[in-house]
C-alpha cells in the first residue's frame, strides 16, 4: 500500500512537487546588503587637513609656567603648540614630554595615544620654529 496517497483516490492525477521557496534566499540576500550598509556608513572617515592654523598664542602673563631658551624667539609651551600643529593629530590623540633644551632647540618624544604609536623624538628650534626629528 502506498502512504502517499489519500485514503479515497479517485483517479485524478497528483498535484507535482512543490516549487522552491526562495524567501529564505531573499532574506539572506537582504541581510547581506543591509550589513553592508552599515558597514559603509561606519566606517572611519579621512579626514582633511585644514588649510590654515591660526597662530599660535600663549598667554605669558602666569609666573613659572613659560620657561624661555636664552636667545630663543618662543618659550616652551609654544614649542609644545607648534609641535602639535606639525602632525594634524586631534588635540586629544597627541601627547609630548618634554625632554629639555639643547642649545637653542626644545626636544620633545611625540606619543599617538588614540592608536597608542610613538611618533618619535623631536627638535624644535627657539629661534626659527622649525619641527625637525632628532637624531
Amino acid at each position: 500500500m502506498r502512504h502517499d496517497l489519500p485514503d479515497v483516490y479517485d483517479d485524478r492525477p497528483l498535484r507535482g512537487p512543490r516549487p522552491p521557496r526562495t524567501w529564505p534566499w531573499v532574506f539572506g540576500a537582504l541581510i547581506v546588503v543591509m550589513a553592508g550598509a552599515a558597514y559603509w556608513y561606519t566606517r572611519p572617515q579621512k579626514s582633511a587637513k585644514p588649510a590654515s592654523l591660526p597662530p599660535v598664542r600663549v598667554v605669558h602673563d602666569r609666573p613659572g609656567v613659560t620657561r624661555r631658551i636664552e636667545g630663543a624667539k618662543i618659550s616652551e609651551a609654544e614649542a609644545v603648540l607648534i609641535l602639535r600643529r606639525h602632525f594634524g593629530v586631534p588635540d586629544n590623540c597627541l601627547a609630548t614630554i618634554a625632554n629639555g633644551a639643547s642649545g637653542k632647540v626644545y626636544r620633545f618624544t611625540a606619543f599617538n595615544t588614540c592608536d597608542r604609536t610613538r611618533l618619535g623624538r623631536w627638535e624644535v628650534d627657539g629661534w626659527s620654529k622649525a619641527v625637525t626629528p632628532r637624531k
